[in-house]
């Protein structure tokens, strides 16, 4: 059995038997990618990364997050995930970019559009990014990781946001996790019939809808 049939498993019935079939490495703090239930958490982890990363000069931003303050020693080299849309730029929440040059003014994005590097300024800068070594699993979704990463709070995390995380791995070799509960509970649907009246509408001519099962 694959992953991905794994995981089909487990969203329907809430079982994680078949995650026994693969090695699932522990936690390995001498990541830098790590995906969290909760924002504590994620700034724990930015913090740690932070501090450990390797570059010429940190520069001490302050961004803007959900309404608060987090403070980090920021530099060149080090990932950072958009948190605002911003069309005249190109950016977009959840985009997730490296830092090619920062000084006391700016700081140089590698801009994934037409191969161009975006120059920011810090103000805008500090409003609409944050460190991204660590990132909240709803942040992450749509995105595919392709290297070996960490998945903390697994056991914090209800059945469709653990399913996100781990679907995330290109390889299951990636997955380092810590415990995840043994039973979730299984989808049920419930049936549903939505009633709609028949409009005297000129587009309702050619036909009505009058129930949908």
């Amino acid at each position: 059995i694959n992953l991905k049939n794994a995981l089909e498993t487990f969203i329907q019935t809430g079982s994680t038997k078949d995650f026994k079939k693969y090695e699932f490495k522990p936690i390995d703090y001498s990541l830098n990618k790590w995906l969290v239930q909760s924002n504590n958490e994620r700034k724990k982890y930015n913090l740690l990364c932070a501090k450990r990363f390797k570059c010429d000069k940190k520069y001490n931003i302050t961004f803007t997050y959900q309404g608060k303050k987090e403070t980090y020693n920021v530099g060149k080299g080090m990932p950072i995930i958009c948190t605002f849309n911003d069309k005249t730029k190109n950016i977009f929440n959840s985009e997730r970019f490296n830092i090619v040059d920062i000084n006391d003014d700016t700081v140089t994005i590698d801009h994934k559009v037409g191969d161009n590097n975006l120059e920011i300024n810090i103000p805008v800068f500090q409003k609409i990014f944050t460190l991204g070594f660590a990132c909240t699993v709803s942040k992450f979704q749509g995105d595919c990781i392709n290297e070996p990463f960490n998945i903390v709070e697994s056991n914090l995390m209800p059945k469709n946001r653990l399913y996100t995380a781990l679907s995330r791995a290109t390889n299951s070799k990636f997955i380092h996790i810590n415990k995840y509960n043994n039973n979730y509970p299984a989808v049920t649907y419930d049936k549903v019939i939505i009633q709609m009246k028949p409009q005297k509408n000129k587009i309702y001519e050619q036909g009505k809808i009058y129930k949908i099962t």
